[in-house]
């Protein structure tokens, strides 16, 4: 399968080193894609200015008590050192012009790191690989046994074990295998195609961006060549397109985190199997039943879209479901998919729907449509909690590009604190730990978590997995798990100065005008 890449430019110059050793061959061009289209809005210089211009004036009306256009260092809430990167001429004040000209150098700021992300990206090339006749199914609610595993000594363990007794097939989808965890992954998948198992994997084509988090990637990547271990990479160009502005289709990324064993087993939640992220707060869910069949079905058919030479067939259509006297709930998949887009509606849904509670923990937040669904339930009387990463962590994944903490979530911050909605910042509780969990847990016994950050690309054009549980243990004890974290682990935010509100203006305006990596 491996040779079918060889054609691609990629501008990773590592990726190229591993893939030059394959065979190419010469095929016909099929470039047939999904031709879903997103209109991308470009900001003018003209547009940045009007924008940072009349955000400075809400901004300054908002916090100048004195009434005089001006801030003093305690109406803007900021530090001196704060104060002196805003107060250019000096004087110990912070004018309208001060804070319009901080937001617009911000947002060129912002242009210029999603900028250095997209020089790492592999989708210059067309798509080369053949689509299956017919179309994935669509997911429907499904009884299934399922498990939640918190942090690494749960998860970790679970996975190996389920590994290890895998009789018939493993199939996996992951955005990052890396480092010593993801070396040890790799020798029990080997071992297991050794002994008859068959073996699939796909990964995300971007393998890792850059810096340590690719060295990893590239250590497991090195191991599975050398024994011979086939694998694909997911075909991001399906994804909708962006056909404008700085990002130019170019940062997308297959963001799964799916194992199924023997057809029988679903493993999936957030945790990525790499050394630097098994450090994060993160969950993964194992379910037996009929929605790990019907996992298992998406990921052949997806394992298809990447190989040129199948002659496909079309995935089950229709799913039996069968008697199973273990099932302690109901779970269904959502997704965004090349052809089907479902989670940000079932997260909408499930909301707007919530009779007594909404608890969200998220890692990356932007979307306005759901901060809003948020609010509408606050207002309603229903017990809406919502704890977020800071991002102050960015240089994990980042490759040496200076990403700014908080970013996205100061946004979503920002509207929720605004409102009295109760929202908390995630306190790690070791260096270099995140809140890596993406799930919203309604009524205390519906949760929907996965892969897929509360973003417009995870949502639109990232390749992204969430399941969608109802009843049994595992909304539960997500519940005990996430008051843990709100009570004993999270700070409140109590105000925001004019340095979060000059941030959450750039954030808002980079978003809207598609310059976002997030």
């Amino acid at each position: 399968m491996m040779k079918n890449f060889s054609k691609l430019t990629l501008a990773s110059l590592a990726l190229s080193l591993i893939l030059s050793s394959c065979n190419s061959n010469e095929l016909p061009n099929n470039n047939v894609i999904n031709e879903q289209q997103i209109n991308q809005p470009k900001a003018s210089e003209q547009e940045v200015s009007t924008f940072a211009s009349e955000s400075a004036t809400q901004i300054i009306s908002e916090q100048d008590k004195n009434k005089n256009a001006q801030l003093t260092r305690d109406e803007a809430g900021l530090t001196t050192q704060e104060l002196s990167q805003i107060d250019k001429n000096n004087d110990g004040l912070v004018s309208k012009n001060e804070v319009a000209q901080s937001i617009q150098a911000k947002f060129y700021e912002g242009a210029e790191i999603g900028q250095a992300l997209d020089k790492g990206s592999v989708l210059s090339q067309q798509y080369e690989g053949s689509i299956p006749a017919g179309k994935p199914p669509v997911s429907t609610f499904k009884p299934a046994k399922t498990q939640l595993y918190i942090d690494r000594d749960e998860i970790l363990p679970m996975m190996f074990e389920e590994i290890d007794k895998a009789q018939k097939s493993i199939q996996m989808d992951l955005f990052l295998l890396g480092g010593n965890i993801g070396l040890q992954v790799a020798e029990k998948l080997v071992n297991k195609a050794k002994a008859g198992v068959d073996v699939k994997l796909t990964f995300d084509p971007n393998l890792g961006f850059s810096g340590s988090t690719q060295k990893e990637v590239y250590l497991v990547i090195d191991y599975l060549r050398k024994n011979k271990m086939d694998f694909r990479l997911y075909p991001l160009q399906l994804m909708p397109l962006i056909n404008d502005g700085l990002g130019k289709n170019t940062f997308q990324i297959d963001h799964q985190k799916m194992t199924v064993i023997d057809e029988k087993v679903l493993i999936t939640g957030g945790f990525n199997l790499f050394d630097i992220g098994i450090v994060n707060r993160d969950m993964m869910m194992k379910i037996e039943g009929d929605t790990a069949k019907e996992a298992s079905e998406l990921l052949t058919y997806e394992w298809l879209l990447s190989d040129k030479y199948v002659a496909p067939k079309p995935p089950k259509k229709v799913y039996v479901v069968k008697a199973d006297t273990g099932s302690d709930s109901m779970t269904k998949i959502v997704k965004t998919a090349p052809f089907e887009s479902t989670t940000k509606q079932a997260l909408l849904d499930s909301i707007n729907n919530a009779k007594q509670s909404v608890y969200v923990a998220v890692l990356e937040y932007s979307d306005t449509d759901i901060t809003n669904a948020l609010i509408k339930a606050h207002k309603r009387g229903i017990d809406v909690k919502v704890l977020m990463d800071r991002k102050n962590t960015n240089d994990k994944y980042s490759g040496g590009i200076p990403v700014p903490s908080y970013y996205p979530n100061i946004l979503p911050a920002r509207d929720l604190f605004k409102n009295l909605v109760p929202v908390r910042w995630y306190d790690a509780r070791f260096p270099g730990q995140e809140l890596h969990m993406k799930i919203c847990l309604i009524d205390g016994n519906n949760l929907i978590a996965g892969s897929t950050n509360f973003t417009r690309q995870a949502f639109t054009t990232f390749r992204e997995t969430s399941i969608q549980v109802t009843g049994g243990s595992v909304p539960q004890k997500m519940s005990r798990t996430f008051m843990d974290d709100w009570v004993n682990h999270s700070t409140g935010i109590k105000k925001f100065s004019l340095k979060d509100k000059i941030s959450a203006k750039v954030v808002e305006f980079l978003d809207k005008k598609y310059y976002s990596w997030w």
